[in-house]
């Protein structure tokens, strides 16, 4: 099992865990939404790199 799959099992388990009928899991949902906002973060820089790099070549 891959890295990436087995961290969405994990994940989906935690959150599936804490929530109990008529509650929020803020802690589990805290913790997995400041994981996805540095991984959405990471992706846009990607793309601003690759997008740089595409302009700069153009240039030339």
């Amino acid at each position: 099992m891959s890295w990436q799959r087995e961290n969405g099992l994990q994940i989906q388990q935690s959150v599936h865990d804490s929530m109990a009928p008529g509650s929020v899991p803020k802690k589990a949902l805290s913790r997995e939404l400041y994981t996805l906002k540095f991984c959405i973060a990471n992706v846009r820089k990607c793309i601003k790199n690759e997008l740089k790099n595409v302009l700069d070549d153009r240039k030339l």
